[in-house]
């Protein structure tokens, strides 16, 4: 079975183009390759710092790690992404601080398009005033496709859906760090569907030549 991550899908959607799918392609056949997340320090302190009860240590323990990691960086490349998970450490607290998340586990969510898994992976299951709500962390300086975005997030919600979660669609969201903005789902019309399963049916075709 192929699977395709929910953005390298939506942008699929919005191009027809193949250069995203032979990325994922080659990627799986590097074996024993632990994916590597280059938020990952940003992303499990903004975890503590909910599960803390907001608390704001957590951010100061974080900052103070990543610093002193940063002072003794001799790689530019590595010293780059300390440097984005300290600004989007900065600019969560800033923007999104406020915000009161209980946490729980990230459920697996896919949804099958023909032969094809759309992996619609999201990096927090929370409940605010009692509402369950899918959360994706846009946490890169540079702005994404809206177009892309708003495809990811109802391809989101479907998935959802298809899992048996009892979440609207509007409460499936992406938090933009960088602004302070915040994108909701919506659900997907009848015809976006049929192009949800066209593009399978077309990944499919294409994948062996990619």
């Amino acid at each position: 079975m192929i699977q395709i991550p929910v953005l390298v899908f939506a942008r699929y959607l919005r191009n027809r183009r193949t250069y995203g799918l032979k990325q994922v392609k080659y990627a799986e056949k590097k074996e024993n390759q632990i994916p590597f997340k280059y938020y990952r320090s940003a992303i499990a302190a903004i975890m503590r710092y909910h599960r803390g009860g907001n608390d704001p240590i957590e951010f100061k323990k974080a900052r103070e790690k990543l610093t002193k990691s940063l002072a003794l960086c001799e790689k530019p490349g590595k010293a780059v992404i300390l440097r984005n998970n300290l600004r989007a450490i900065a600019n969560y607290q800033m923007h999104f601080g406020n915000r009161v998340f209980e946490i729980r586990s990230v459920p697996s969510l896919k949804l099958h398009a023909a032969n094809i898994v759309i992996s619609a992976k999201v990096d927090m299951y929370v409940l605010e005033d009692g509402r369950p709500m899918l959360i994706k962390l846009d946490l890169c300086k540079a702005k994404q496709n809206e177009v892309e975005v708003e495809s990811m997030l109802a391809i989101t919600s479907e998935a959802a859906k298809s899992e048996g979660l009892h979440i609207s669609a509007k409460s499936v969201l992406k938090l933009r760090v960088e602004d302070g903005s915040e994108s909701h789902g919506r659900e997907l019309r009848p015809a976006e569907l049929r192009d949800v399963y066209a593009a399978g049916v077309e990944i499919e075709g294409a994948w062996e030549g990619l």
